[in-house]
């Protein structure tokens, strides 16, 4: 949902997997030469409780999650604010 190598209408669905030059589609390839033979894709079904609508999927923004410590309350506190209208449920 967040590989800006994969064009907008592609991102977040298994559409992503048919862009070839995308970065996640390039690391895929470079596992598979080190010898990886499966990939579990969580989740596997649509979950209703993200928004279709992408344009109103929120993000949290990275730069000023870098100003942060690693793991500190403040990063979890930004990625709360969100949780509700961002492109991810893991269920």
């Amino acid at each position: 949902a967040h590989d800006c190598t994969v064009d907008c209408n592609s991102r977040g669905g298994f559409r992503a997997f048919t862009c070839q030059d995308s970065a996640g589609m390039c690391h895929l390839r470079k596992m598979s030469v080190a010898g990886l033979t499966h990939v579990h894709l969580l989740p596997s079904f649509h979950f209703a409780s993200v928004d279709d609508n992408k344009s109103n999927w929120k993000y949290v923004d990275e730069a000023e999650l870098a100003k942060f410590p690693p793991g500190s309350d403040e990063q979890q506190a930004a990625i709360v604010a969100i949780q509700e209208e961002d492109p991810y449920n893991w269920g």
